[in-house]
């Protein structure tokens, strides 16, 4: 399903990992329609995220970790987010949030912070994989909820049902002719738009994405070598 240097996840896997997420989720009382911040690099962590978070009935927001402390902030505040997602290479910048005024009460992927619950990746991964959604899903819920730069003011949310995630996925693969047998490169982190191409359409067909490094986008030698070791 998803590949990332010499790490992979299988379709199996991913549906495992992401009832886990799902389940911890629910453990901390998380609710249909909730927001929840995606603070990660690019990495397997990513779909992870964002299925688990769908799985149970809560809506992503990808906050870019790049970004100032301030603009997090904002991003934090403007969706009400409680729960962020994270891994331990952002420990100092989770630690510069919570530090400011908000509501983050838990944060997932570290294993200890100073006043919030934290639960770690290694807990979640051995988390029971069972996980039966309480409550249905309805293709006018929301999905996910991505912001604009705001370089004309302030960042605008503009927020995606389940609806709109699916009628994307089917368009771009009738539009391209994407199959099961075909691989997406996926340059984009996930707070722009065009991340869903590999990260919805692709598992809409069963394709394998090819989530590209951080330095790879940085130097472009390396980033055609890694188009023709996977043949993007």
């Amino acid at each position: 399903a998803f590949r990332f240097g010499k790490q992979s996840l299988t379709y199996r896997a991913l549906e495992k990992q992401m009832n886990q997420l799902a389940g911890t989720l629910h453990d901390l009382k998380i609710k249909k329609g909730d927001r929840v911040g995606i603070y990660l690099n690019r990495s397997l962590e990513t779909a992870i995220a964002i299925f688990g978070i769908l799985q149970a009935g809560a809506v992503y927001v990808p906050i870019d970790p790049k970004a100032p402390v301030e603009r997090s902030q904002f991003l934090i505040e403007d969706c009400d987010i409680e729960i962020l997602i994270t891994q331990p290479t952002q420990k100092r910048k989770i630690s510069q949030i919570i530090a400011n005024k908000n509501n983050i009460r838990a944060v997932i992927g570290l294993s200890e912070i100073e006043k919030v619950q934290t639960v770690s990746w290694e807990t979640i991964l051995a988390a029971s994989e069972k996980f039966t959604l309480p409550f249905r899903i309805l293709e006018k819920d929301l999905a996910y909820i991505m912001y604009t730069s705001g370089s004309t003011g302030k960042p605008k949310g503009i927020m995606h049902t389940h609806s709109s995630g699916l009628a994307y996925a089917r368009l771009t693969a009738e539009l391209y002719d994407i199959t099961e047998k075909d691989k997406i490169g996926n340059h984009a982190p996930i707070h722009f738009d065009i991340s869903t191409m590999g990260y919805f359409t692709s598992p809409y067909v069963g394709a394998c994405t090819v989530i590209v490094s951080d330095a790879q986008t940085i130097f472009p030698a390396s980033l055609g070598k890694l188009m023709g070791e996977e043949a993007l």
